[in-house]
């Protein structure tokens, strides 16, 4: 049974919630820790051998395909997952340097809570395990109960918001009115206008902010955010 409706929030999570000084550092070497597992090799691979192309604003999984591709010239839908279950392994394992909560995410994430008909998820491009691990590791698990949305298990970001999307659905039981993005990459805008979700930028994130053709959409910070997402709520007609 459809109870309600919901006006539903996705947080990206790296850059939006979270920074951390060695973040790519991280990520690379448990990318390069799969490789290795996978390929049954000790051979040490520079970031440009591994990957082969940027990788800034793939998920996981797109990484892993990437990485495949390059090094076996194709990757299957098992191998990917197997990839990826190497790379989990030695990302939740690792120690990231001095992790930071990006201005303003408690407060707003509260207030967003404590509106009538709302639900807050994550919507990334890290792995299910690994964001889990993120989240965890800044100690603000309380604010994502119950840890679902979606995540970097998919091949493209905008499928990591209709997977958000499905699974507030199904939590909640009630039909999802409005979706709300908010991310620190264009990435997270292009993805969001593609499933015909609100974007809201912030640039909180590690990556350095470009003047360009999605700079509307962008605030310095969820604080500077507040009155924009206060006001998507009061205007949605499932309030």
């Amino acid at each position: 049974m459809i109870d309600s409706c919901k006006t539903l929030f996705t947080f990206d999570i790296d850059g939006t919630i979270l920074n951390c000084l060695d973040g790519k550092e991280v990520r690379l070497n448990a990318f390069l820790s799969a490789y290795q597992k996978f390929f049954n090799t000790n051979k040490f691979l520079s970031k440009k051998d591994l990957f082969g192309k940027l990788t800034i604003g793939m998920t996981d999984a797109a990484t892993a395909q990437s990485i495949l591709n390059k090094h076996q010239g194709h990757s299957s839908p098992k191998e990917i997952y197997d990839f990826l279950q190497f790379y989990n392994e030695s990302f939740i394992h690792s120690n990231m340097n001095k992790p930071v909560l990006t201005n303003g995410i408690r407060e707003i994430v509260n207030e967003i809570k404590k509106c009538k008909n709302t639900f807050v998820c994550l919507a990334s491009g890290a792995t299910f395990e690994t964001a889990k691990y993120r989240i965890s590791y800044v100690e603000v698990s309380d604010l994502f109960v119950p840890f679902i949305g979606g995540f970097g298990d998919n091949l493209k970001r905008k499928d990591c918001i209709r997977e958000a999307i499905r699974e507030a659905h199904n939590y909640t039981r009630s039909n999802i009115s409005c979706v709300i993005h908010i991310g620190d990459t264009n990435d997270d805008i292009e993805s969001a206008l593609k499933v015909n979700a609100i974007p809201i930028g912030v640039k909180t994130g590690m990556i350095r902010y470009k003047q360009d053709h999605y700079s509307n959409y962008f605030f310095n910070d969820l604080i500077q955010a507040k009155d924009k997402i206060m006001s998507i709520i009061a205007s949605n007609s499932c309030k």
